[in-house]
């Protein structure tokens, strides 16, 4: 199983030079920290931020496989369960995701485990620049823009997510009463 976790890294500009690393933790991680394209950059993304890319295989237990396997068949809704996250598949269905803290707790500690093992990654990384070329930085350099997981590296399945964001709308007038 493939994992890919894509950052971005606040204050670390490039000049147009991409930077590959290995770094050997639990699993080998490849990194690849790039300048934000023109596309990205029309999306928003300041070029003064650099993307970073992580990728790295996993071996899975069989019922850790059997989860992935459901989600990526679409199979893992229950009946008249709430979907939390979707996206569209490989031939444009749309996968629907139930809320994370369903699934089950060896899933979630198994998905917690490998995210933490590729975000530590990239901040050992940042952080060996950053001392070696002497720069400064925000202290919580690293932002999460995509986790991802693969079977074949052509298709890019989004990993269930841990947090989410719901907005509710109040009525915020505020009602003075003169007495």
């Amino acid at each position: 199983m493939y994992f890919r976790l894509e950052q971005t890294i606040r204050e670390f500009q490039l000049d147009e030079v991409v930077l590959n690393y290995e770094v050997q933790k639990s699993q080998t991680h490849t990194l690849r920290i790039y300048q934000p394209t023109k596309s990205d950059q029309q999306l928003g993304h300041k070029p003064e931020n650099a993307h970073c890319e992580v990728l790295c295989e996993w071996n899975t237990s069989a019922k850790i496989e059997e989860i992935f396997r459901a989600i990526g068949e679409n199979k893992i809704l229950q009946a008249g369960q709430e979907s939390d996250h979707s996206y569209r598949g490989p031939t444009g269905e749309k996968i629907q995701l139930p809320p994370y803290l369903t699934f089950p707790p060896h899933f979630r500690q198994f998905l917690e485990t490998v995210h933490a093992d590729m975000a530590d990654a990239v901040r050992q990384v940042v952080g060996a620049i950053r001392w070696r070329c002497g720069m400064l930085g925000p202290v919580n350099a690293v932002s999460e823009r995509d986790f991802s997981w693969s079977v074949d590296l052509a298709f890019w399945h989004s990993a269930p997510r841990k947090f989410n964001v719901s907005i509710d709308v109040h009525d915020c007038r505020i009602r003075i009463n003169a007495s």
